[in-house]
């Protein structure tokens, strides 16, 4: 992928931001997601969607996490996909690819 297409902020298919209405209710999906996953593995999770939205307004939507465990997919909705690699390696992440999170067992 080129890294300026990287570098751009992605929008939402209609090309605007997300409303507030829109991000609260990615925010209850995602918690509702999170907590489906091991507890560790959901808030390790939280704090890298915390840092995406601060960070550059990057959104992501989780997916299929696997129930009790330590893995979640995602999409991004809103924002730049070469920011969450970086951040969730940061803060330990064990893998992340362009469309799954996973987290070192605790």
């Amino acid at each position: 992928m080129n890294s300026n297409a990287q570098d751009k902020i992605q929008l939402t298919p209609s090309g605007k931001e997300l409303s507030k209405k829109e991000i609260d209710d990615l925010f209850k999906w995602n918690s509702e997601q999170r907590n489906k996953m091991a507890v560790g593995a959901g808030s390790l999770v939280g704090s890298l969607l915390d840092e995406l939205e601060r960070n550059g307004k990057t959104y992501i939507r989780l997916k299929n996490p696997a129930p009790g465990g330590h893995t979640v997919e995602y999409t991004l909705v809103q924002g730049k996909q070469n920011l969450i690699a970086p951040i969730a390696q940061f803060l330990g992440f064990k893998k992340v690819t362009d469309s799954k999170l996973e987290i070192h067992n605790a």
